[in-house]
C-alpha cells in the first residue's frame, strides 16, 4: 500500500473541458494526462471521470490524495470516494504543470497520456 499524490486542474465548462492530471512521487512527475472532454457533462460526471481515470493507475489498497482547483470537491461529494482525500486549492505553483496540460488539451482538442 502506497500513498499516491495526484494533481488535477480543470479548465472549461459545460460545452468543452480540459483536464490536466499529474502524479508526483518523491518530487518527480511520473505520470501526465492532458484530457479533452466534449460537452454535456455535469460537474459530478467530470469528477467521476477523473477519479475513475486515477483508479485505473493505482493498486488496490493505495491511498490517494488529489490536489485540485475543482471547487466541486468542497461539497459533500468528496465523501462519495472513500480512500481518496481531496485538497482544493486556488491556482498556485503546485498546480502549474496540471494547468499547462489542461490548457494544451483545450487548444489541441485531443487527449494524451504518458507514464514517465
Amino acid at each position: 500500500m502506497a500513498e499516491r499524490l495526484f494533481y488535477v486542474y480543470r479548465r472549461g465548462g459545460s460545452v468543452e473541458l480540459g483536464l490536466g492530471i499529474t502524479e508526483r512521487q518523491g518530487g518527480e512527475t511520473v505520470y501526465i494526462a492532458s484530457v479533452y472532454l466534449e460537452g454535456g457533462r455535469s460537474r459530478s460526471d467530470v469528477v467521476q471521470y477523473y477519479v475513475d481515470h486515477i483508479l485505473d493507475w493505482i493498486s488496490p489498497g493505495d491511498t490517494v490524495v488529489i490536489v485540485t482547483n475543482d471547487m466541486t470537491m468542497r461539497s459533500k461529494r468528496r465523501f462519495k470516494y472513500p480512500g481518496f482525500e481531496f485538497a482544493v486549492v486556488p491556482m498556485r505553483s503546485t498546480l502549474y504543470e496540471a494547468k499547462m496540460l489542461a490548457n494544451d488539451s483545450f487548444k489541441r482538442k485531443s487527449t494524451i497520456m504518458e507514464e514517465i
